[in-house]
């Protein structure tokens, strides 16, 4: 689960939140759901929204009315996503952004988890999300229809095996996933005026090895993490056009 600190003398004290730790509660019969790696962004004056990773196929988020001091149960979103963390900001024009690992169900029974980092973007506080784009993805699909709200794992295992020497794959877990397989997780986003700058984990792309059936990072062989950086106008999260309200959603 996760809980909340907050100061209200510039960091001297530090505060809990009144519901002590919060989790997923799936019904009233004790069944619950663990959920970790919160984001938290100010959606208006005393209002939050908190977003938090979770096992069930969507982001799920919780309300602040009283700037962090109690919280909402968490309820799923529309948006969604494989067992990863998000990051969601508010826009200089009040508007939210969010950044995530967009992922269908079936993706990830196919062992596709977090080969789609995503963006969207809500001009009503997080009731309506639009504009969805993909900042980095080997699918071309932008918009994910979220499935039923339920666990979701692979259907198979692929990486090593306990006692191999690194850098090699165990044959009977490895499986072909195409020339683009990448990996892009973990999103850190930093608002600006005019752009954003995006910094995130990457596995880059695997091939296939010439002469072995296994898969090898292009340029090393040796699988690992490495980090991308993408600075975007705002105006790219839009669709490439200008951010305005949208007069027929209500704030």
């Amino acid at each position: 689960g996760v809980y909340v600190m907050y100061s209200d003398d510039d960091g001297r004290t530090w505060h809990r939140n009144e519901e002590g730790m919060i989790m997923i509660l799936r019904d009233w019969n004790a069944t619950f759901t663990c959920c970790w790696e919160p984001s938290v962004t100010e959606v208006a004056p005393g209002r939050l929204l908190m977003f938090i990773r979770n096992q069930l196929g969507r982001l799920f988020q919780l309300w602040s009315d009283n700037n962090g001091e109690n919280w909402t149960w968490p309820q799923p979103t529309v948006l969604a996503a494989s067992t990863a963390p998000a990051q969601i900001r508010t826009l200089p024009n009040g508007h939210l952004l969010c950044v995530w690992n967009q992922d269908s169900p079936e993706e990830i029974r196919k062992g596709y988890a977090r080969t789609r980092l995503s963006s969207a973007i809500s001009r009503d506080g997080g009731r309506t999300w639009e504009f969805f784009q993909n900042i980095d993805s080997i699918h071309e699909t932008t918009r994910v229809v979220p499935g039923p709200i339920t666990e979701v794992r692979p259907e198979e295992v692929y990486g090593y095996t306990a006692g191999q020497p690194a850098g090699e794959w165990d044959p009977a877990y490895v499986e072909p996933q195409g020339e683009k397989q990448g990996r892009w997780t973990y999103p850190s986003v930093l608002v600006m005026q005019d752009r954003v700058i995006v910094a995130y984990s990457t596995q880059g792309e695997l091939e296939e090895h010439p002469t072995e059936a296994r898969l090898v990072r292009t340029g090393t062989g040796v699988p690992g993490c490495s980090q991308r950086l993408k600075v975007l106008p705002l105006k790219w999260f839009y669709g490439g056009k200008e951010p305005v309200d949208n007069p027929v959603l209500s704030k």
